[in-house]
């Protein structure tokens, strides 16, 4: 399998979904941003939903408040966008 290094994910929402999400696209390699609007889900996150599935916390995975104002990512997954985004 190849790596694409370049590609920029930000996956919207940091509760279980996402962080499948998260750990598969950073297990190809891809950069992952993590954005919540719920401060204590993105907490979550980071000290006990990821960890406790995957071993421990990617520090490369950016934990994001609020949405850049510029869209600097390659692919952006929200919940129920998930199947067109892999379509597309």
């Amino acid at each position: 399998m190849n790596k694409e290094n370049n590609t920029s994910v930000l996956v919207v929402g940091a509760g279980s979904i996402g962080n499948h999400l998260s750990n598969a696209c950073r297990s190809i390699g891809w950069d992952v941003s993590i954005y919540d609007i719920d401060e204590n889900a993105l907490d979550r996150t980071k000290n006990t939903i990821y960890p406790m599935r995957y071993g421990k916390w990617d520090k490369k995975i950016n934990l994001l408040k609020t949405i850049p104002s510029q869209n600097n990512y390659d692919v952006v997954i929200q919940r129920f966008s998930i199947l067109l985004l892999l379509v597309l």
